[in-house]
């Protein structure tokens, strides 16, 4: 999605303090998560997604495969872009992002940006997607995370955290580079748990990258400073920002989100299913994005009593590469239940120029396999080794009778599911 340029503006360094929680509206994270299901990545129309023409089976998943068109752009999200950037001008990163996270970071500190990073970069073009890093020294393109004391921060209530964001121009009055700097109190009350903890993370990652204001209570978003979004760990973005922040960073750069105007597209799907997994890969406008479903356990993975030793899971892998070529092989994930660290390996993977086919008829991706470290947290796992790329997965089912899961590398998008 590109568009002419609608609006120049002066030649100026702006800088524009963010009240993540640190504004005149402190943000008051929501609710803890409710019963329902355990979700990697966006939301999808699952109805819509099990009718799609059957392709293959692969390692216990029926795999599909297919087009669905695409609703127009909503009065609701042209609101909520209107409402969100400065004056509804366009500004954005427009190269790579590194996302430094200064010294004196914890482990679980550098984990909390790792993780909101990982939420929010499936839904930015490859180009402009971020990469955590320890050092770094260009000022631009460049978003500095730093973690302070209650007395550093000189404040320290339920959600203590800003941003300051930095914006160059050229002599035509365009965005040329965008940089930006994260503060994040140790004692707020957010910093206490993890998923909180991500979510707030996630709410400034948000400024940082071109949402500039906060919205009111009449969008559904984590940019709203109130209770009242339903917040799941697994998502941490809503539906509402991630569609608002592709359509933000398929605009041109000045573009003034007032004569956005609705068009219609379609999408290509390419999804697993399973006992209890839904996952898949959806490719709207040349930008690959993964996501897995499950129902939500009864109790954490470590809690699961009936579990022990090593309890392995396995299923199949489905992905797009950049080119549009699908991908489909086998997945395994095992799990030591006594270090609740384990391995989630993807091998006998093939490629096909469109719809996959069954095992043996495409032609090998790569070497065909793939290796990670894994471990595990509540119900939830990600990568601690192993292969390139960013693998974030879950266990779902009453039992953990499933696990699920997406993975990102800069050949490959891809979703896997896995059965007990």
């Amino acid at each position: 999605m590109k568009f002419a340029s609608a609006l120049l503006v002066s030649t100026a360094l702006a800088l524009a303090a963010c009240g993540g929680g640190s504004g005149t509206a402190p943000v008051t994270m929501p609710p803890e998560p409710s019963e329902g299901s355990n979700r990697v990545g966006e939301v999808q129309d699952e109805a819509r997604l099990v009718a799609l023409p059957r392709a293959a089976a692969r390692g216990g998943a029926v795999v599909r495969y297919g087009e669905l068109g695409e609703d127009p752009i909503s009065a609701t999200v042209r609101a909520f872009l209107a409402e969100t950037t400065q004056d509804g001008v366009v500004s954005r990163f427009t190269s790579p992002t590194e996302v430094r996270v200064r010294p004196g970071a914890t482990a679980r500190e550098r984990g909390i940006v790792e993780a909101a990073v990982a939420a929010i970069n499936p839904h930015l073009p490859s180009d402009t997607r971020m990469r955590v890093v320890s050092g770094g020294t260009s000022y631009w393109s460049a978003i500095d995370v730093q973690f302070l004391s209650c007395a550093e921060f000189r404040r320290c209530d339920r959600a203590a955290a800003s941003t300051q964001v930095g914006v160059r121009r050229d002599a035509a009055g365009r965005h040329v580079a965008r940089s930006a700097s994260i503060s994040y109190a140790r004692g707020t009350f957010s910093h206490g748990r993890d998923d909180y903890a991500v979510a707030l993370m996630a709410h400034e990652l948000l400024h940082a990258l071109g949402f500039t204001n906060h919205v009111g209570s009449r969008f559904d978003s984590i940019m709203h400073v109130s209770d009242h979004y339903d917040y799941r760990a697994t998502t941490v973005l809503a539906p509402l920002d991630r569609e608002a922040l592709g359509i933000l960073y398929g605009l041109d750069l000045d573009y003034d989100v007032a004569d956005l105007g609705p068009w219609a597209t379609y999408a290509t799907h390419l999804t697993g299913e399973t006992s209890n997994t839904l996952f898949g890969v959806v490719l709207r406008d040349d930008d690959p994005a993964a996501w897995a479903v499950g129902p939500t356990p009864a109790t954490t993975l470590a809690q699961n009593a009936a579990l022990s030793g090593t309890a392995e899971w396995e299923g199949a892998l489905v992905g797009l590469t950049p080119g549009g070529a699908s991908v489909a092989g086998d997945a395994l994930v095992g799990v030591d239940l006594a270090t609740l660290t384990g391995r989630a390996v993807f091998d006998e993977l093939e490629q096909w120029a469109g719809a996959p086919g069954a095992p043996g008829t495409g032609t090998t991706w790569l070497d065909g396999d793939l290796a990670y470290q894994i471990a595990v947290s509540g119900n939830e796992f990600r990568r601690t080794g192993g292969d390139a790329g960013t693998l974030a997965g879950v266990f779902v089912g009453r039992r953990h009778e499933g696990a699920t899961g997406t993975l990102e590398r800069s050949d490959l998008t891809a979703a896997f599911g896995a059965e007990r």
